[in-house]
């Protein structure tokens, strides 16, 4: 028996095209079945976790970033495509780097538009006596999270984490 018959079925059952289609159909069906019906992803109320609050510092920004942070806006890490959390507050400062004076002393001095901002977002992690793990990241001091949604995408160090009971 042949692989495709005269009329191009192949073992002289189903022609290749509609065996093409057939599988295209079975994989998206699939796909849709996995999408409905994985388990919640940490970040998300219900998910298992245990709540969160998490300080982080967004350095040296400019004003259109400060505008786009707003209290209240969802956060996503960017990576896994994973919900975080929510910002709950936003604290805005001047950005401020050494600057040499005159006289040879160093000082701190702002520097024009730009900004820091102390971010405090909410979510559920995961919390082990390892880790504190939330999306892609181990929550840790000092550690870096990128924060991203619709309107904006900052990289953080987190500089405090706190597990709610």
């Amino acid at each position: 028996m042949r692989l495709l018959d005269e009329k191009g079925r192949l073992f002289g059952l189903i022609n290749i095209i509609d065996l093409l289609v057939l599988i295209l159909v079975i994989a998206v069906v699939a796909g849709g079945a996995y999408h409905f019906t994985r388990p919640q992803r940490a970040g998300q109320p219900g998910t298992g976790g245990k709540k969160v609050v998490v300080l982080a510092l967004v350095s040296n920004v400019s004003q259109y970033t400060v505008d786009a942070v707003q209290v209240g806006s969802t956060v996503f890490d960017p990576t896994a495509k994973s919900h975080l959390g929510k910002i709950i507050a936003a604290e805005v400062t001047p950005h401020k780097e050494p600057v040499e004076t005159a006289d040879g002393r160093v000082v701190l001095a702002d520097v024009p538009e730009r900004f820091d901002m102390l971010v405090t977002w909410e979510g559920y992690a995961s919390v082990t006596d390892k880790a504190v793990a939330i999306a892609s990241y181990e929550l840790r001091v000092g550690s870096t999270v990128v924060l991203g949604n619709r309107d904006f995408m900052v990289s953080t160090t987190v500089l405090k984490v706190d597990i709610e009971d």
